[in-house]
């Protein structure tokens, strides 16, 4: 069977290397893979051929030009309203932004065109299109093809709090474009049980098959991996180590409540942070920068390390209730202590690890029970959860089992 395979190409993204993780377990089973990537920029190697890729422009020229211009000490004493009206009607805005506009349509048609061309080319029997971001949902739904469509989703879209309520309508009449337009739609529990509660989109809910985060594996993850990362840990004083490896939001996962939680550990505990946006901590509260260690955004490799040495691993969830963050997972797998914060007590999380002995939740709106966390740290430190364990709670979220979920849909689909 050959499946074309559609999906952002961005190494940092959790939803990019889901999606690497099912395509290789597909290929695993005897599918035969075309690769076609979403780019949000300009490739800047020769890692992927061009006839692959689908671009799209990061930022549009005219707001390079806005802002270069906004804050240009060339006009420095002049006010700000003056600056922005001259702005919006200078020829050359106007222009990028026609451009710009012309750009995307261009592009968005070509890539259209190039993915007909590859079904047509190769006998493609099936497409699979892994979002965010939604630019791939888009072009699924306007592509001319009778070839069966699915859409693998781990993110709201039509409910996702970080989009304007305002467009709420526009995008619900989206997921009903989608929904009639493809035949199946792997998401979670959380983003089904919201497209069942409006009435548009809960007409097809014969169409929505409900899958997990496919980040639990097989066999064990720790290998005792050590490199420069592993020295940050010293084994031999009496310090304790939380590392928090993920991405901060100003709205729905502020570093400034994280900062809160550590504040009310004893001062021998360390909290090390690595990922996206990591160093928006150090604009918080100064009393514990010094037991803060912030390393920024490191490759996949050292963020591995990093887990494999630390004695306790953070999930800091999100606010809003409708998305579980991998992070969870990650922890998870890892089989190591973790420290599951949750943001409210109707986060989602709390029921993935309520039997789960190796996690301790905290609700941050509620006052931090101190003494049963500094138990849960004192006993657990050193714990490992074994993979038979793990997977006997968890063996509906490896690789494996979703992968066959979406090969089950194959087999179904009415050619």
């Amino acid at each position: 069977m050959n499946v074309l395979v559609i999906y952002e190409y961005r190494k940092q993204s959790a939803n990019y290397n889901i999606a690497v993780k099912i395509v290789k377990e597909l290929e695993k089973q005897g599918i035969n893979i075309f690769n076609y990537y979403f780019y949000n920029g300009n490739i800047v190697n020769n890692i992927i051929e061009d006839d692959d890729i689908w671009r799209l422009m990061a930022n549009s020229p005219c707001t390079r030009f806005f802002y270069n211009n906004l804050f240009s000490s060339g006009w420095s004493n002049s006010s700000s309203w003056f600056k922005i009206k001259y702005l919006l009607f200078h020829p050359k805005f106007a222009f990028s932004f026609l451009s710009h506009k012309l750009d995307i349509f261009t592009n968005y048609s070509n890539g259209r065109k190039r993915i007909e061309k590859l079904c047509v080319n190769n006998n493609i029997d099936y497409i699979l299109g892994f979002s965010a971001p939604h630019e791939v949902e888009s072009i699924l739904c306007d592509i001319k093809t009778d070839i069966p469509i699915s859409v693998f989703r781990l993110d709201p879209y039509a409910y996702n709090p970080c989009y304007p309520d305002s467009e709420f309508d526009n995008r619900i009449s989206e997921e009903c474009k989608l929904l009639s337009r493809i035949n199946t739609l792997f998401t979670t529990n959380l983003i089904i049980r919201d497209l069942l509660n409006h009435n548009k989109t809960k007409a097809f809910s014969d169409k929505m098959c409900p899958v997990e985060f496919p980040l639990i594996s097989e066999e064990d993850v720790m290998v005792n991996q050590k490199n420069e990362m592993s020295h940050l840990f010293d084994k031999c004083s009496e310090n304790t180590y939380l590392l928090h490896a993920g991405t901060f939001y100003d709205d729905i996962r502020n570093p400034g409540k994280l900062v809160e939680f550590v504040k009310n550990l004893p001062e021998s505990y360390y909290l090390v942070v690595a990922g996206t946006n990591s160093s928006d901590i150090r604009s918080y509260d100064s009393d514990i920068r010094n037991r803060v260690i912030d390393l920024g955004c490191l490759p996949r490799k050292e963020i591995d390390v990093l887990i494999e040495n630390c004695d306790f691993l953070i999930s800091y969830n999100n606010l809003n209730t409708n998305m579980v963050p991998s992070k969870l997972f990650e922890c998870i797998d890892s089989g190591k202590p973790f420290v599951n914060l949750c943001q409210t007590n109707q986060c989602p999380t709390i029921d993935y690890v309520k039997d789960y002995d190796n996690a301790f939740t905290v609700i941050l709106d509620k006052p931090i029970p101190k003494k049963e966390l500094l138990d849960f740290f004192e006993r657990t430190k050193g714990n490992i959860t074994s993979r038979e364990q793990i997977l006997e709670k968890f063996g509906n979220c490896t690789v494996k089992y979703i992968a066959n979920q979406i090969i089950s849909s194959f087999d179904l689909s009415d050619r």
